[in-house]
């Protein structure tokens, strides 16, 4: 008797079910939070500033105070400041501009000293708010401005002007008197200057013209441009061509540059009783009658 092998195909194996995604661990969990809700916070910093820009406001008002021999303005915002030979008082013009939040105004005579205040304060705001000042004061008034950020401008000062912005160009024109500017980030324009300039920016070009006392003059970025100090003056840049044309007499010249042409073109004296230094690490000096 034959034998018959049983030909019954065998049973298929199940099919594998796929595999899940990996199990994530605290550590990523925690990632992933962290973004979702700096994600969130971002979309609602940006709704924030949307909705404070689209409230924006303006409003101007007027005040008028007793002269003092000191006046000080302290401003977020532009700062205008002129002198009057026919002002008995002081004159100030505060212009708001608000959104959720606005600049708070205040105005404190002690001693000596005015000081008029127009500041924003610390509620967190998009840039929408600002407090600018527009002054007249009397002739023979000390004026001291610090701003924020914006531009400060003076002209027709007579009396000590000290004027110095975090963000913004600083103007200067017609003034008698000892005058400091200092601006953190932008340019310095000062001409007619009746007495010593100090003039300083952290980023910013420097143009001077006609000063009648001595020019100190320092950026660390930008160039320098001098025309007609009567007395010393020294001129610097850590990077930016520096030019400084002379009042038509003989001076004692120091002139330096790390990485640039040297051009002298004016008459010097080594025994001169005016000094006029040039110095940049990068640039062109130039000295010229």
């Amino acid at each position: 008797m034959t034998a018959t092998q049983d030909q019954t195909p065998a049973a298929a194996a199940p099919p594998r079910e796929p595999a899940g995604p990996p199990r994530r661990g605290p550590g990523a969990r925690a990632l992933a939070w962290l973004g979702g809700t700096v994600g969130v916070l971002l979309l609602a910093w940006g709704g924030f500033q949307l909705a404070d820009w689209a409230s924006a406001t303006s409003t101007s008002a007027t005040r008028s105070y007793a002269a003092a021999p000191v006046v000080e303005l302290v401003a977020d915002g532009h700062v205008t400041v002129r002198g009057g030979a026919d002002e008995t008082g002081v004159s100030v013009e505060s212009t708001a501009r608000s959104g959720f939040s606005g600049p708070t105004y205040s105005a404190e005579a002690a001693g000596d000293r005015l000081v008029v205040s127009h500041e924003c304060g610390w509620w967190p705001s998009s840039g929408v708010c600002r407090g600018s000042l527009d002054v007249v004061v009397p002739e023979r008034t000390e004026v001291v401005v610090h701003s924020s950020s914006g531009a400060v401008r003076a002209s027709g000062l007579v009396g000590r002007t000290r004027l110095s912005t975090s963000d913004g160009r600083v103007e200067v024109s017609d003034v008698v008197g000892d005058t400091t500017v200092e601006t953190s980030n932008g340019r310095v324009q000062a001409g007619d200057v009746d007495g010593n300039l100090d003039a300083r920016s952290s980023n910013g070009a420097i143009d001077v013209s006609g000063v009648t006392g001595d020019a100190v003059l320092e950026t660390s970025n930008g160039r320098v441009d001098v025309d007609d100090v009567a007395g010393d003056v020294d001129a610097e840049s850590s990077n930016g061509d520096i030019t400084v044309r002379g009042a038509g007499h003989p001076v004692v010249l120091t002139i330096e540059t790390s990485n640039g042409e040297r051009t002298v073109e004016g008459a010097t004296d080594p025994s001169a009783p005016v000094r006029v230094r040039i110095s940049t690490s990068n640039g062109d000096v130039t000295y010229l009658d």
